[in-house]
């Protein structure tokens, strides 16, 4: 289960943002947090016309409704018993999808080409890349 909730942020025009917090299938407390951000006074359009800032009241508003509809996003995706690590906008690191697809493929692989692999990461690729972050789409 998902909830939304107003979190103090000095940064803030108004004091507080939304936070959308919730535990994914494995146990493991997520969250993700809708700033409210005030329109630059002296924004342009693209033919270069100055363009009014909306009010404050507008865009505190667009800030609850998306917190709203990432909640019930997170809510659906929890019953079908899907993963919500993407939704969190937090990219898995190198190494972590690499372990993945080696212990996906470990079955098909013969025990040498299984060792061979874990020490060819191990020793060149992971220094290089491990801590990376990687797109996973």
């Amino acid at each position: 289960m998902a909830f939304k909730r107003k979190v103090k942020r000095d940064s803030s025009p108004v004091g507080y943002a939304w936070e959308v917090r919730w535990e994914d299938s494995s146990g493991k407390e997520r969250q993700k947090t809708f700033t409210i951000k005030a329109d630059p006074v002296d924004a342009k359009d693209a033919r270069g016309r100055t363009v009014k800032p909306r009010p404050i009241e507008k865009i505190e508003k667009a800030a609850e409704e998306a917190a709203d509809r990432f909640r019930v996003e997170v809510e659906l995706e929890l019953q079908k018993g899907n993963t919500t690590t993407p939704m969190t906008g937090r990219s898995q690191r190198f190494h972590e999808v690499a372990e993945l697809m080696q212990t996906a493929n470990a079955h098909t692989w013969k025990p040498k080409t299984a060792r061979d692999t874990k020490s060819a990461f191990q020793q060149h690729i992971y220094p290089a890349f491990g801590d990376r972050r990687v797109n996973g789409q």
